[in-house]
């Protein structure tokens, strides 16, 4: 075998031309899939990094009556302490609430992401603080819960590390919080969709304890928490299912309202992971297929390369090398290319990481754990091996099958080379054209299903619209009557800032998913409170539809004299389903009673919580009838947005300079982050199927301009007999095209096939989308033909006389 690699070595130093060729395709190859398997690796299949990851499981509720809407519900705090109490197959139970906090008092205003916890949480995931301590049972107690955890980031750019940080007073939401401990700069707090209604934050960086008072939770209601807990060892998932089943049953005795309760119990890291599993299982089939269409052209670059080297193959046999000798020597070269491809692709996997990390999205779960390392490395590896042996073993196995007597004496060119081979190319040519198609086929799907997820109608119009976050200190403004004329004074203040055309308040921005539910009861319903429709509330500014270009469908907006009155707007949607087929102007609805009903004053066009999600029900009142110490503020501009943003934040804090302001952003670029995921997927996946496209001709070209070189002479006489060119130019592409179209065919099928995988993750287009269909066809097709074309050209130009002289 050392023998058979100082050879290989020296035979691929000769043939430069073919090593360099085999060497860029390899690398780009194995790099594009040691990249992607480097973001499967960590985000869908490493343990999470936390104690026995395997045991954690994330519990949500079911109401079965309202699963159609919404299959899974956040928690009640009631529940949660029945389920630690009585729940024999959990060894740890926790329960998180993801809250923002006001950081005041120390240098800017600044709001913080973060959760309220209890006190088992961080010591369930075994997270120990790099610095102080964890929370304690006492600290969980009501009245005790005034202390705090922060994350090594924050305590770096905040507070520049330093040492003394440990009780430290911070003042959060107006309160002083001690800090007690800094968690490690490897501990990344679980985030991600809790569930529909519920979202962990991208960032967490300080926690809180819980201080619930158990007496002071109502039984039926408030379902804004998310539990987290720890099977015991040897319990299934299913019996702790059941058991908290058990658990269900005796908590809806405690409800006024007949109805069923249940629970949903899932895998922390598939929580996590989930919904995006789908969309990086299909980016990873598709630069594995990639690399297949690399190895297929270089299979018929070494077939041609084994057929020009038959005299030499030959004289080994004759010499007494066996067929084996002859296979381990070839397999030595395409080893040899495969490991040396494998360690280029290495370095350009390195660079190439890093560039889709800073494009990623932050919202990607997991996407901070993502790197090269050791299983990246023997994943590289693997494919270098497996790549080696793949374009390697089918020239291998032809050229040592060889006759040694008759390839010494077809030392002449006229002898062409026999039908088996011409037909292994054409086989693998039209596996490479499957490939291809199925991979373009699949692209164009995801391409035309995110094209129309931009084209959705939003609701409202995002141009020259910026939004922030205003949180004013919750103390201070505990009366509801201050925080009005706070909201008054601020709105007068950003329509007086120059290049602003309007302002306007909303307690919660379209896109941004769905938020305080609640459930509609219109004037006279006597239907149990299973059977009433769920609706968003939004609390809002009179010209809150104006700024944001919400069409008023009819009725008007709210206006000064509605005051003194209790009113409210609502969607098409609710109108429709609530008053079908009548005017829902004057109509009267409230939260499940009778009492503090408002009247309808208008209905507006319905707006997205998230562009691939169905308009949902949502009802606007007038941010007085209960304003919140957090609104948005909404600007529409004349100029750019971000011209505006020292100006709003000047006018902002001139009335309450402790006021906190989130991040300001243009509506466009919450329309960006909405789609952020399948943006980033789909670009992904189009480059690697134009990767495809291009390799697939390239191959193509190859192949047809080899067997047409082989058959100079033979076109020669046919020239010679009186052949024309246009008959011999359709000859060659005839040839060529044949394997090709089909392989489209079994291509089309294929990508048919697997409508089934792909139904879930497109949106307003089906998997059979005929158009997508017969576009990838054209394309492939015409792309092919071209790369036939140019060989067939060149063999028609070629003089007979030449051709018959070739010898």
């Amino acid at each position: 075998m050392g023998n058979d690699v100082r050879h290989a070595v020296r035979g691929l130093a000769r043939d430069r031309g073919y090593t360099v060729i085999a060497l860029l395709t390899l690398a780009f190859g194995i790099a594009v899939n040691t990249v992607i398997f480097s973001i499967v690796d960590a985000v869908l299949l490493r343990p999470l990094r936390f104690r026995d990851p395997g045991q954690l499981v994330v519990i949500n509720e079911v109401i079965p009556e309202m699963s159609q809407l919404y299959p899974r519900l956040p928690v009640n705090a009631r529940h949660y302490f029945e389920w630690r109490e009585k729940g024999k197959s959990f060894s740890e139970m926790g329960i998180i609430d993801a809250r923002d906090f006001n950081l005041t008092g120390a240098g800017q205003p600044e709001q913080l992401k973060g959760a309220r916890i209890s006190a088992s949480v961080l010591p369930m995931l075994g997270v120990q603080p790099e610095l102080g301590r964890n929370f304690t049972a006492e600290d969980d107690q009501p009245g005790h819960e005034h202390v705090v955890i922060i994350s090594d980031a924050l305590w770096s750019r905040r507070f520049h590390r330093d040492p003394g940080i440990l009780g430290r007073t911070l003042t959060l939401d107006e309160t002083p919080h001690t800090v007690i401990g800094v968690l490690p700069a490897s501990f990344e707090f679980p985030k991600g969709q809790a569930d529909p209604l519920t979202r962990l934050p991208e960032r967490s960086e300080i926690f809180r304890p819980t201080g619930f008072r158990r007496d002071a939770i109502d039984w039926f209601g408030q379902f804004n928490y998310s539990v987290i807990a720890r099977l015991r060892p040897g319990v299934p998932p299913q019996k702790a299912l059941a058991e908290v089943n058990v658990i269900q049953s005796d908590i809806v005795k405690h409800v006024p309202q007949k109805m069923h309760l249940t629970a949903y119990l899932a895998p922390l890291q598939e929580q996590i992971t989930g919904p995006v599993r789908k969309g990086l299982l299909i980016l990873f089939a598709a630069v594995g297929a990639v690399l297949l269409i690399v190895c297929v052209n270089l299979a018929n670059l070494a077939l041609a390369r084994a057929t020009g080297r038959g005299r030499d193959l030959a004289i080994r046999g004759a010499l007494g090398a066996s067929r084996v000798d002859l296979v381990r020597y070839i397999l030595a070269e395409s080893l040899c290319l495969g490991l040396a491809g494998g360690a280029a692709g290495l370095a350009l996997a390195w660079g190439g990481l890093r560039a889709v990390l800073a494009y990623a999205p932050v919202d990607l779960p997991r996407i901070d754990e993502v790197h090269l390392d050791a299983q990246a490395l023997l994943f590289a590896l693997a494919a270098s091996v497996l790549s080696g042996i793949l374009f390697g073993i089918l020239p291998a196995l032809r050229a040592s099958a060889a006759d040694p007597q008759q390839a010494l004496r077809a030392g002449s060119h006229t002898v062409t080379e026999g039908r088996h081979g011409l037909v292994t190319r054409d086989l693998l040519v039209g596996f490479e054209a499957a490939l291809s198609a199925a991979l373009l086929i699949v692209a164009g799907l995801l391409i035309g299903s995110f094209a129309r997820l931009l084209q959705v109608d939003k609701g409202f119009d995002a141009e020259r619209l910026i939004a922030a976050e205003v949180n004013l200190p919750s103390k201070r403004y505990e009366d509801g009557k201050r925080r009005e004329q706070y909201y008054r004074q601020l709105e007068a203040k950003l329509e007086s800032i120059p290049g602003v055309r309007r302002a306007a308040l909303v307690s919660h921005l379209p896109l941004q998913g769905e938020t305080w539910v609640d459930l509609m009861k219109k004037e006279g319903d006597n239907r149990p409170m299973t059977e009433l429709p769920p609706i968003n509330v939004r609390f809002c500014s009179g010209d809150y539809f104006r700024t944001m270009g919400i069409p008023l469908v009819a009725g008007r907006a709210f206006v000064d004299s509605d005051r003194n009155r209790k009113v409210g707007i609502v969607s098409e949607i609710v109108a429709r389903q609530v008053w079908p087929g009548e005017n829902a102007i004057g109509k009267r609805f409230g939260d499940g009673d009778d009492k503090d009903l408002m009247e309808v004053v208008g209905v507006v066009r319905d707006v997205r919580v998230g562009l691939d999600k169905k308009p949902v029900l949502t009802e606007y009142q007038p941010y007085w009838q209960r304003s919140e110490t957090s609104m948005n503020v909404v600007l529409r501009t004349a100029m750019d947005e971000r011209a505006i943003a020292p100006g709003v934040r000047d006018a902002i804090w001139s009335i309450d300079p402790d006021t906190v302001i989130g991040e300001m952003q243009t509506m466009q670029k919450i329309v960006s982050r909405s789609v952020g995921q399948r943006k980033f997927q789909v670009q992904l996946i189009a480059g690697f199927a134009a990767a495809a496209l291009l390799l697939a001709c390239i191959g193509i070209y190859g192949v047809v301009a080899w067997s047409t070189a082989r058959r100079k002479n033979e076109i020669g006489i046919r020239m010679a007999l009186g052949a024309r060119s246009g008959g011999v130019e359709r000859m060659v592409m005839a040839n060529g095209m044949r394997p090709v179209l089909a392989g489209l065919a079994v291509g089309i099928v294929a990508a048919l096939a697997l409508a089934r995988v792909l139904g879930s993750v497109l949106f307003g287009i089906s998997a059979h989308d005929p158009l997508t269909i017969i576009s990838v066809a054209c394309i492939l097709a015409g792309t092919a033909a071209l790369a036939c074309w140019v060989p067939a050209r060149r063999a028609t130009r070629a003089d007979p006389l030449d051709a018959l002289r070739y010898e």
